[in-house]
């Protein structure tokens, strides 16, 4: 790794919580890789302090940042440029300084969808889904659903408004919606092929509602959270045969593109999640 220098562009992942994030180790790594003069750090900021975040990037003219829970909705407003993904979500996971000007993105959409494919080595097409959370990680996770031709998603949330809201947002010109409550879960799970724990904080346990055995023939179970021994439905998922795929493989594809946002480059890409049959 270079030495870091009064040169050396600096690049952030910012949330709050974000001592267990990934991510500094994977963008470092790339940048040692690529012998690129850059760093990246991960910032705690506090929820309250989100609409005066993008004032401090600003001021401080960090190079760019990745957004992650809770802030990447409350940024999409004080961003110059926006792409299609950001407008369409009122979310942004990825901010790039150009100039005097920052570029917002959502990786999270491509990034769910070409982790799903490495690590199983299938599309998305045509399965019947049950989304469990309705926050900025779902929408892009539901975007990406429809944009891969999945059947139908059924999105369940704590509180049912939201969940239809995730709809809402969407063209379903392929893909149908439903929504419901997390009390409904092991009724709306049955029969389908893709489970997708996108819940956070404590609200992720809701998904040892699902019986395994319940799910469809050939069901693959995913959950967003990377950084548990054990997340909730492992060990189900393992005893019956149903495959199960952590948020590591969708990490390592966000950041990926976020990280071509960033630099101009692709970084290599090596398998590592947990892909249980």
């Amino acid at each position: 790794m270079k030495p870091i220098t009064g040169h050396t562009s600096v690049y952030a992942v910012v949330g709050r919580p974000i001592a267990h994030s990934g991510s500094p180790a994977l963008h470092n790594g790339w940048f040692a890789d690529l012998d690129i003069d850059a760093t990246y750090v991960a910032l705690d900021v506090a929820p309250e302090d989100g609409e005066r975040l993008m004032d401090a990037l600003r001021v401080l003219r960090l190079s760019g940042v990745n957004l992650t829970v809770p802030h990447k909705r409350a940024v999409v407003a004080h961003l110059d440029v926006i792409s299609d993904d950001v407008k369409i979500l009122g979310a942004a996971n990825t901010a790039v300084r150009r100039g005097d000007k920052w570029y917002g993105y959502n990786t999270d959409v491509q990034g769910f969808t070409d982790g799903f494919i490495s690590s199983q080595g299938e599309t998305l097409a045509g399965r019947d889904v049950v989304l469990l959370g309705a926050g900025g990680a779902a929408v892009a996770v539901a975007k990406g659903l429809c944009d891969a031709g999945v059947k139908h998603i059924a999105v369940c949330n704590r509180t049912e408004a939201r969940a239809a809201d995730v709809a809402q947002r969407l063209d379903r010109t392929q893909t149908t919606f439903s929504a419901h409550s997390l009390r409904e879960l092991a009724d709306v799970a049955t029969g389908r092929t893709l489970v997708v724990n996108a819940l956070a904080g404590k609200g992720i346990h809701a998904a040892t509602q699902i019986n395994p055995e319940a799910l469809g023939e050939g069901a693959v179970w995913c959950d967003l959270n990377y950084w548990m021994a054990t997340p909730p439905g492992l060990v189900e998922c393992q005893r019956v045969g149903v495959a199960f795929v952590d948020g590591s493989a969708m990490l390592r594809h966000q950041a990926a593109l976020a990280f071509k946002h960033f630099t101009g480059k692709s970084p290599p890409l090596v398998p590592n999640t947990r892909s249980v049959e």
